[in-house]
């Protein structure tokens, strides 16, 4: 909203916008993969309501994880619950950032692809990271490249024991 505000000062030639411009300077976040940004306290929100990523102490028959359609083709998966291949990667993280699905392995795809459903899965406080186990570097993909390996995305805690259920053939 200050920045609505700003806008409409700047527009009518007011001068106390530049300390709107200095509060929300003052507010943002610098990252050299993200640029700059505002958080709102890490928190995500799914039509009004509060999302968060499960944490399960242990996996049972309810629960379930979202897969590309030719994960039999390309890993051996030995996750001990369901799994969803539901068509839409974005969805896929989503589902795990609203708590729904335990976590995620997303095939090799560009940043387009991603980029909004992982802001949404790190404010809902999961994470992500490649099947090797190293975290990926976003901004190598700003050329138009594709991840270069598949990616997990779960709770932090979820992570290594969702990597070690799923390897490559």
């Amino acid at each position: 909203i200050q920045a609505m505000i700003g806008l409409i000062l700047h527009r009518n030639d007011d001068n106390s916008v530049l300390s709107i411009i200095k509060s929300l300077r003052e507010k943002s976040f610098k990252n050299d993969e993200l640029g700059m940004y505002w958080n709102e306290g890490n928190r995500a929100f799914w039509n009004d309501h509060e999302i968060q990523v499960v944490n399960p102490e242990s996996w049972h028959s309810e629960h379930w994880i979202s897969i590309p359609s030719n994960t039999q083709r390309r890993y051996q998966n030995h996750f001990p619950a369901k799994c969803r291949s539901l068509g839409a990667i974005i969805s896929d993280l989503c589902y795990v950032a609203r708590g729904s699905s335990v976590g995620s392995l997303i095939g090799r795809c560009h940043l387009w692809d991603i980029a909004a459903a992982l802001a949404i899965l790190e404010a809902a406080g999961g994470d992500y990271i490649g099947l090797s186990g190293q975290k990926p570097r976003l901004q190598d993909l700003y050329s138009g490249a594709v991840l270069p390996e598949p990616l997990i995305a779960a709770h932090a805690d979820q992570l290594e024991k969702l990597r070690s259920s799923i390897q490559p053939l």
